[in-house]
């Protein structure tokens, strides 16, 4: 009981220092299928739960929240998922057609999600698309004439200019993207390597950035300038643990949860904090 105490105090403090430093949670995802929210502040982040579906796929390529507050999720085929944020889980994860539907890209290029407002993008080689929620079909967007970029890992919009990480020589290369021509404008490298998320919080008006390895630290969208570096982890109560698996995506979630899902997060935490079911994750 003690360390279940402990657990849910740490966790009620995480969303404390949330909203009393004017930011929300950021949401990342894992190769074991695993969804965690935490405060980008701290760089600490609290595991939310565990897909069965993304993990026998390795987790899902990226997430992303529209406004509406839905969370999506692509997986290597190209097929287009909806995630519920207060348990990790796919909508109707038991189900025999849990999936959206597809792309119509399935050869594992297209493995960044973003959002303006509620429409959603996806990035790919050479190339961004707008994503039907309904259907999960891609449109491409224009046809890039510019430099060449092949999403790295994520892309995201702050203040409706598309940014995305590219895979260059030295670390991960900066790009805007024109979201009418789908012309790629190199703007810096981020001498950060596998910079697989990133996240603008609306509230501090911060770009953050993720590597698959656990670092997060922000971006300055004008230059590419990376700082406040710092190795993100995982709050498992007394004793803290690290991630263990590759981050594949982050996405900015707005503000601290609802009441009710605040509920189910401290339900889930709980009985996670008792059994100690994280720290024998195995790496994937």
């Amino acid at each position: 009981m003690e360390r279940t105490a402990s657990f849910l105090a740490g966790f009620v403090a995480i969303l404390i220092a949330t909203s009393s430093a004017n930011a929300g949670l950021v949401y990342l995802d894992d190769t074991n299928g695993d969804l965690f929210a935490g405060n980008p502040v701290t760089g600490v982040y609290t595991y939310i739960g565990t897909s069965t579906r993304a993990a026998i796929f390795d987790g899902f390529t990226d997430i992303a929240f529209t406004t509406n507050g839905n969370l999506y999720g692509l997986d290597p085929s190209g097929l287009l998922y909806e995630i519920n944020p207060a348990n990790g889980h796919i909508i109707n994860e038991g189900g025999t057609n849990n999936s959206i539907g597809t792309t119509g890209i399935s050869n594992g290029s297209l493995v960044g999600l973003a959002a303006d407002g509620n429409t959603l993008w996806a990035g790919g080689t050479n190339a961004v698309y707008t994503l039907n929620t309904s259907t999960g079909a891609a449109t491409a967007v224009g046809s890039n004439t510019g430099t060449a970029y092949a999403t790295e890992g994520d892309l995201e919009f702050v203040n409706g200019v598309l940014y995305l990480t590219s895979t260059g020589d030295s670390g991960g290369d900066f790009f805007t993207v024109n979201t009418t021509t789908g012309v790629g404008t190199f703007i810096g490298n981020l001498g950060e390597s596998q910079v697989f998320g990133l996240a603008y919080d609306t509230g501090d008006s911060t770009l953050y950035g993720y590597t698959a390895t656990g670092l997060q630290f922000t971006i300055n969208p004008m230059t590419g300038a990376v700082s406040n570096v710092m190795t993100i982890t995982v709050d498992g109560g007394e004793d803290p643990i690290s991630m263990t698996n590759e981050i594949l995506g982050a996405s900015f979630g707005s503000t601290v949860p609802e009441p009710g899902s605040f509920g189910l997060l401290l339900t889930g935490m709980g009985a996670l904090a008792t059994g100690g079911a994280f720290a024998r994750r195995r790496k994937a």
